[in-house]
């Protein structure tokens, strides 16, 4: 799993995951709110526990 950053475009690696509960399709508004894209919603579980500081930067 990777986020990226939008300011400079950083991903960070996070490690394995699997989806683990309903994976559902949605929407959400475009980066300049003129319309929208489609985006899955899903539980993941981590093969290892993330570092605090990384899940705090992600988390926000």
């Amino acid at each position: 799993m990777r986020k990226a950053e939008a300011k400079d475009g950083k991903y960070y690696y996070v490690g394995h995951v699997a989806a683990f509960d309903n994976p559902r399709l949605t929407t959400k508004p475009n980066a300049d709110g003129t319309g929208t894209v489609k985006v899955t919603l899903s539980t993941l579980r981590l093969a290892r526990s993330l570092d605090p500081e990384l899940y705090r930067h992600l988390a926000g």
